[in-house]
């Protein structure tokens, strides 16, 4: 269970995006597994302290806010210091295996990734989500709430998920990858 107060605080006062609001509501409803790129958490923080860093100035514009995939990678929304809201900071998925990448502009390209139901495959060359067109019966590795989360996805959020990934991973890429990565490198460089 999302606790949805202790979730609101790791944005020390910033707006929360709305989405995730509503999100960690469907979240807290469903009690399965929605979609296997994306579980909203609290307690994320503890990896970027663990494995990346425990400078103030790294922690402070970084908000850790969920899993990505089962093996331990997951999303930050990064404040680019540009003056914007946190719904609409980069998002970056931290991989377990290492690797930083900015995978989608906003939180709401995040989510309509969240509906392919596929997770991210996170290492220190790249980030992607891999769609097995080949495969023979993909509902064998279904979530459990995956079609709740896409009526959600269209009724609440009122995204359609997307069929395609790349587009969407490239746009944040060619936006923002290129800077997230000068401002991670003095925090990031000889760990």
């Amino acid at each position: 269970m999302l606790d949805l107060h202790q979730f609101i605080a790791l944005f020390q006062g910033r707006p929360v995006p709305e989405d995730l609001i509503r999100l960690g509501g469907f979240q807290n409803v469903v009690k399965t597994q929605y979609t296997q790129s994306l579980w909203l958490t609290d307690h994320e923080k503890r990896g970027l302290e663990a494995g990346w860093s425990t400078d103030p100035a790294f922690l402070e514009r970084l908000v850790a806010i969920g899993v990505a995939n089962g093996s331990g990678s997951f999303y930050a929304l990064w404040n680019p210091d540009d003056g914007s809201e946190p719904a609409e900071w980069p998002v970056v998925v931290f991989g377990d295996e290492g690797g930083e990448w900015v995978i989608a502009r906003n939180v709401r390209e995040l989510l309509q990734l969240s509906g392919l139901d596929v997770e991210p495959y996170v290492d220190h060359e790249s980030a992607y989500f891999f769609i097995d067109e080949d495969e023979e019966d993909g509902d064998d590795y279904a979530s459990d709430a995956i079609e709740d989360y896409r009526e959600w996805l269209s009724e609440v959020a009122q995204l359609d998920p997307l069929t395609d990934p790349d587009p969407v991973v490239e746009r944040a890429r060619a936006q923002w990858q290129a800077q997230f990565d000068a401002w991670k490198a003095p925090y990031l460089d000889g760990r």
